[in-house]
């Protein structure tokens, strides 16, 4: 069995400073869109006001669009105090869309990276199955965009984040390391199959092992050899609400173990209050930019 480093911190420690709440999740459909970005085929980018140096991949959550939900989440950085694009100005920011859509019980369409049921039986081997079958669906697509970005600045300057449903997808192509990136966010999410992958990672006696083991078992239909180390060293942060009625924090607690099975650093942070979308309040706004700030500056040559 891979061992965790010992310099991890404890799952989900709590921060209790008190903030106002800026809610985004509302906002998803009605946001006007008030920076200088470009929709095309779903993606939405914002690039960046100065030289390219860093890109930050962030897939949305569940029901919403990029275009979306990209608005909201600036905007809401906007009243946090934390502008994104003045922060970051070498930054693109590149909000990909899923090229599934799941449907509600009233018949609605909606945007969706994989199809689940429940959350509070995560497990149930008919929704395991196919999650599997929809999330390799995303991986290629998703994996070509990486490459790009890749090319464009390089592995160690490329972040992968996800909020929700977009974590839990974008865990998925972080863990099998296809892509050699720079550092990964995950704001109110988890790991989908999450017994399967800890049994994995269980059974291999190294890490590359237990990468191969998850690659084998959420194919990505890619030809050619991954990244062996991909993720494995690369910094991590993970934000979630104790009292998220929609995502459970456990979930964001069984990613973390997984996380540090495989030898990762993992930063968590834990809030009482907030929401499924209290990730993306002040302080956790803060935690967010402040984590990305040190990686871009470690990641400088």
């Amino acid at each position: 069995m891979v061992h965790p480093s010992m310099t991890n911190q404890r799952p989900f420690q709590d921060d209790n400073q008190s903030r106002k709440r800026q809610k985004i999740g509302s906002n998803y459909s009605h946001a006007s869109q008030q920076f200088n970005a470009s929709s095309e085929s779903g993606i939405t980018i914002i690039p960046p006001t100065n030289e390219h140096q860093h890109t930050v991949i962030f897939l949305h959550d569940h029901g919403t669009t990029p275009a979306a939900f990209a608005t909201a989440f600036f905007e809401n950085s906007e009243s946090t105090g934390q502008s994104l694009d003045a922060t970051f100005p070498n930054v693109k920011w590149i909000f990909p869309p899923s090229v599934l859509r799941d449907t509600t019980p009233s018949g609605t369409s909606i945007p969706s990276w994989f199809v689940y049921w429940s959350l509070a039986e995560p497990e149930h081997p008919a929704q395991a199955d196919a999650q599997r079958n929809e999330m390799s669906q995303n991986l290629g697509p998703l994996m070509d965009l990486i490459d790009n970005e890749v090319d464009a600045v390089g592995g160690d300057h490329v972040c992968l984040v996800g909020m929700g449903q977009g974590c839990a997808m974008a865990a998925i192509a972080f863990l099998t390391g296809w892509n050699d990136i720079g550092c990964f966010v995950g704001l109110a999410g988890w790991l989908p199959c999450q017994t399967q992958m800890e049994d994995i990672v269980a059974r291999s006696e190294t890490h590359p092992e237990a990468q191969t083991r998850m690659r084998a078992f959420v194919p990505s239909g890619r030809a050619g050899m991954p990244h062996w180390l991909g993720a494995l060293g690369r910094p991590v942060l993970l934000l979630h609400c104790r009292d998220d009625a929609i995502v459970p924090v456990a979930r964001s607690e069984g990613l973390c173990r997984v996380m540090q099975d495989m030898g990762m650093v993992v930063q968590c942070r834990g809030y009482e209050v907030g929401g499924h979308e209290g990730v993306t309040e002040s302080h956790a706004m803060g935690e967010f930019v402040r984590f990305l700030d040190h990686w871009m500056i470690e990641s400088r040559p």
